[in-house]
């Protein structure tokens, strides 16, 4: 009893805390696979913030890339770069989200990943009702 009554102790007082991270697997019209950290989606100060990743052509790896977009139109920045590990220990730093906020801009391809996660991030934020039936 003794020995169960430390197992209880020890449980209560050492709890561990499970964080996942929820990815949307998105694709562009030219084949390309990204994914949407959905905890991530933010609008702020007039702009949504949110998290991607993708494989980095050039050395064949993951990369997640925190993006600040307009919410009008799908100009976008890059603003901050981890690598998996990082974005797993930091627990995907929602609080910093927008520490970087930039106001350049700059425009993005129809076929990019920026833009695929654009056109869901603003399917997310603001529903309409075509698009409700897709995303359930």
């Amino acid at each position: 009893m003794k020995r169960f009554l430390c197992l209880v102790l020890f449980l209560l007082f050492n709890q561990v805390n499970v964080f996942a991270i929820e990815w949307v697997n998105l694709v562009t019209p030219n084949g390309k696979n990204v994914a949407l950290d959905m905890d991530s989606v933010s609008e702020i100060d007039g702009y949504y913030f949110y998290n991607i990743k993708f494989i980095n052509d050039n050395r064949n790896t993951p990369v997640i890339i925190t993006m600040q977009s307009g919410i009008k139109h799908p100009f976008s920045a890059r603003i901050k770069a981890y690598n998996e590990s990082e974005y797993t220990s930091l627990n995907g730093d929602y609080a910093n989200i927008a520490l970087n906020k930039t106001a350049k801009l700059e425009p993005v391809t129809y076929d990019s990943v920026v833009h695929t996660c654009y056109k869901a991030v603003k399917d997310i934020k603001h529903p309409t009702v075509s698009n409700l039936i897709i995303l359930k």
